[in-house]
């Protein structure tokens, strides 16, 4: 199986479009896979590196730029196109079905007190030579993160958003048109985040079922561990009589009633889901403990019609080397 390297490896830019997004800051020399290079398990940080996570689920958006590397607005730069993109948002469908009496999404955007120039970013997305405002940060008005475009031109910015994305925008491909990878972290008591890549037009790519299953919205644990070697991809089969699907690249099966009790289903250890031999998907990393217990993290096909039990409906996991066979 070919190796992908590990998380630490070097983020090469396949366009050069993408430079022109990057931020000149210093300390900006961090790899375009993560800020760290160590294993990260989302239940032990206080803040998961969706990103990363991100190009795992979608392998081709490895190579597109990390919003958090775009140049951000300080204060004065956006107080200074504020009137513009104010403009533009009153303009746009967006403004009608987010504003309300209760709560101003624009005005909280430009009030000093909501710090949100942390999250406002300059980047040419659509590659027509003029510079684009990215907003990707907190709602402020509901739950969750949101991601608003301004499109740049000569007599000023333009929403072409028809609704206000219930996302985060982790990763662009600038370009006509741009594609966008995102996640929707889940709130609350949670356990999910949901990943997608798409276009400006279908940000989550849902509802289509013409699409092959590597574009399709990835669902993951919070608490899952991802692995440290990249491996592949390369496709499995189901050699065991059953595939099981674990958060974490060990063996767990005690039963947990308290949990079992809150999800309303059986839930034993690290178990996510079990599948039928007709199950199948693509190996995507490794774990070796000692010199002979192989995992393998993958991302399963559309295998709802061979799930046998499922506490936890994901795309991806650890499986045991034993219960798979690699496809040459």
């Amino acid at each position: 199986m070919k190796t992908r390297g590990s998380i630490a490896g070097v983020l090469i830019l396949a366009l050069s479009g993408l430079l022109l997004c990057l931020a000149d800051e210093p300390g900006s020399g961090e790899t375009g896979l993560g800020r760290t290079g160590s294993q990260i398990i989302a239940n032990e940080i206080q803040k998961p590196d969706h990103s990363l996570i991100l190009t795992l689920l979608f392998p081709d958006t490895e190579d597109w730029m990390p919003v958090e590397r775009m140049p951000r607005l300080g204060r004065a730069d956006l107080e200074s196109v504020e009137p513009k993109l104010r403009t533009a948002y009153w303009g746009s469908q967006v403004s009608q079905r987010q504003e309300s009496d209760e709560c101003s999404l624009i005005n909280r955007l430009f009030d000093p007190n909501w710090k949100s120039e942390d999250f406002f970013y300059r980047c040419d997305v659509d590659a027509d030579g003029e510079d684009d405002i990215i907003y990707a940060g907190p709602g402020f008005c509901a739950e969750g993160d949101v991601t608003i475009i301004w499109f740049g031109g000569k007599s000023g910015f333009v929403i072409r958003q028809g609704h206000l994305w219930q996302i985060r925008a982790l990763r662009i491909l600038p370009g006509n048109p741009p594609r966008v990878g995102s996640v929707a972290v889940g709130c609350c008591d949670s356990q999910y985040d949901e990943y997608f890549s798409g276009t400006l037009a279908n940000p989550r790519n849902a509802a289509d079922e013409s699409l092959p299953s590597r574009l399709r919205p990835k669902v993951i644990l919070k608490d899952t561990t991802i692995p440290e070697i990249l491996v592949g991809p390369t496709r499995f089969s189901v050699r065991a009589k059953e595939l099981v699907l674990r958060s974490s690249p060990k063996a767990d099966d005690r039963y947990e009633e308290g949990r079992g009790r809150y999800w309303g289903n059986a839930v034993f250890g690290n178990i996510l889901s079990k599948y039928l031999p007709g199950c199948g998907g693509t190996v995507i990393g490794s774990n070796k403990k000692g010199e002979s217990e192989l995992w393998y993290f993958v991302l399963l096909d559309d295998c709802e019609r061979f799930r046998t039990h499922s506490p936890f409906e994901v795309s991806a996991g650890w499986v045991q080397a034993t219960e798979v066979s690699l496809v040459k």
